[in-house]
């Protein structure tokens, strides 16, 4: 299995999401099928070894948020997230955002966090471009 987080071929790039660089590395993995991917292994927890859920909430916005970058500086402005479970430190946690719909001003997103096939959250994100 390809460790995608230490790849550094031209289809892998790091990125810097604001905030959670304590929890990275981050990388941006190639698209496939138009859905943006982008992964960490999480590196900090709390007392049970779980990853905090703020910290893949964040990620999860900030995911939605590198995928519309370039979009007119397009912003999140909403974020619903649904928790299905917890991911432990060392795990390799997979973001999968999904453009659904835009509009001239909006942009609808929706995002898969798991590790694996095990989901963590499902969300669904509005970006308002400036």
């Amino acid at each position: 299995m390809r460790d995608d987080l230490n790849d550094t071929s031209e289809d892998v790039a790091h990125v810097s999401l604001r905030g959670l660089e304590a929890y990275g590395p981050f990388v941006r993995l190639p698209t496939i099928d138009g859905v943006n991917r982008f992964s960490f292994a999480a590196k900090q927890a709390d007392r049970q070894e779980n990853v905090p859920r703020a910290v893949v909430a964040a990620f999860a916005q900030a995911a939605m948020e590198a995928s519309v970058a370039g979009e007119s500086h397009a912003v999140i402005i909403s974020l619903a997230c649904d928790f299905v479970t917890d991911a432990c430190t060392g795990e390799r946690v997979e973001a999968h955002v999904k453009v659904v719909r835009r509009t001239r001003s909006l942009i609808f997103l929706t995002a898969d966090l798991a590790v694996g096939e095990r989901i963590l959250l499902t969300a669904s994100g509005l970006a308002k471009c400036n």
